[in-house]
């Protein structure tokens, strides 16, 4: 069992997550949103093409990890955080309310059905 501070960030890298196109991805990745993390103020997701990242406060990490065994979803164990890029890192703080933002916008978008929009505003902003 892997303990983390309680106000760390813990990763879940998704491995082949994406395979099946990035609007099932993302649809699944709304689903977590709107039954687990949607009270989470630092959770947020990537798409790095062939895997996605999620990203959350500890605290919610269990219910992640059970929506993913649940689902069937291929993850490595959840690790810290910890930012490699220098000026990410200097402003993790900062950065990760960005991220967090961005995310929540990206599933706002996508709800309302502006797809085209979601796609491009995600991905070019991350």
């Amino acid at each position: 069992m892997i303990i983390f501070n309680r106000n760390e960030i813990v990763e879940f890298k998704l491995d082949k997550f994406n395979d099946s196109g990035m609007d099932t991805a993302f649809g699944r990745i709304v689903y977590i949103y709107d039954t687990i993390l949607h009270k989470d103020p630092l959770w947020h997701y990537f798409y790095e093409g062939h895997y996605s990242l999620i990203r959350c406060s500890r605290k919610y990490m269990h219910k992640v990890e059970k929506n993913l065994i649940k689902n069937g979803i291929d993850y490595r164990d959840p690790i810290v955080w910890e930012e490699g890029l220098y000026v990410t890192k200097k402003y993790q703080h900062i950065y990760q309310h960005i991220f967090h933002y961005t995310s929540v916008l990206a599933i706002e978008l996508y709800k309302k059905g502006d797809c085209n929009y979601y796609v491009s505003y995600y991905t070019s902003l991350l």
